[in-house]
């Protein structure tokens, strides 16, 4: 016998948010018991079916967005960051921002954190794009010791290797400084980057969830106070 396309199992399975903090949202989605917290949900897919012109270009965005769990958890434990979490903390900042924009006015519950300041210490050189490197702009001294390294690099020169092997290794050692003044000044934001991820994984449910309501021609219920009585009730 076929099962039927029912039941809560089958709905859930329905539910498809886009980024790793939605679907972590719904795994941990506790069953609403009070009627202020099952107002406040249908309260936040009202608030999204609103912005139904935008939903796709949302969703575009929430795609673009990575997980920066591990990243994070590794800031907040005073650990350097390396040149890849770096990147994907800019990333996040960068992404939260078209989000921000894209959003516009909106209910409170969905409103962003300003991550301006996280994207512009990660982007000294103005570039205004998501990539991470880093930059001559990082430092006083990188730009002319890496000319210096490329110089050398080019040329057949006796007895250069020495020089090259000092330049470079110093080279690595201001690169060293940078990320530890950028993960420390990173540090300091650190708070609002939590916060950005946990807005961000409610907007993303809730999209998914509208699009679910729908998907199966959905309205929003009564809250009734009144006491039922069902009889022979089964859950498929």
């Amino acid at each position: 016998m076929k099962d039927l396309d029912c039941g809560f199992e089958y709905i859930v399975s329905l539910i498809d948010p886009i980024t790793p903090m939605g679907r972590e949202q719904l795994r941990n989605l506790p069953f609403m018991t009070s009627a202020n917290e099952i107002t406040e949900s249908h309260q936040r897919q009202l608030d999204m079916a609103e912005k139904e012109r935008k939903v796709a270009s949302i969703k575009v965005i929430l795609s673009r967005i990575r997980d920066i769990r591990g990243t994070l958890s590794n800031l907040s434990s005073g650990i350097v960051l390396d040149d890849i979490e770096l990147f994907e903390i800019k990333s996040f900042a960068y992404w939260c921002g078209k989000l921000k924009e894209e959003l516009g006015r909106c209910a409170s519950w969905m409103k962003l954190p300003d991550l301006s300041v996280v994207f512009s210490v990660l982007d000294p050189d103005n570039s205004g794009t998501e990539s991470f490197y880093i930059s001559d702009d990082c430092d006083d001294s990188l730009g002319g010791i890496r000319k210096e390294i490329h110089r050398l690099q080019r040329i057949e020169v006796e007895d250069k290797e020495s020089e090259l092997n000092r330049l470079l290794q110093e080279n690595v050692e201001i690169e060293n400084r940078v990320r530890a003044r950028l993960s420390k000044r990173l540090l300091e934001n650190c708070e609002a980057l939590y916060a950005a991820m946990k807005i961000i994984g409610k907007i993303d449910l809730t999209v998914a969830l509208t699009e679910l309501n729908r998907k199966l021609g959905l309205g929003k219920p009564d809250i009734s106070s009144g006491e039922y009585e069902f009889q022979e009730l089964v859950n498929p």
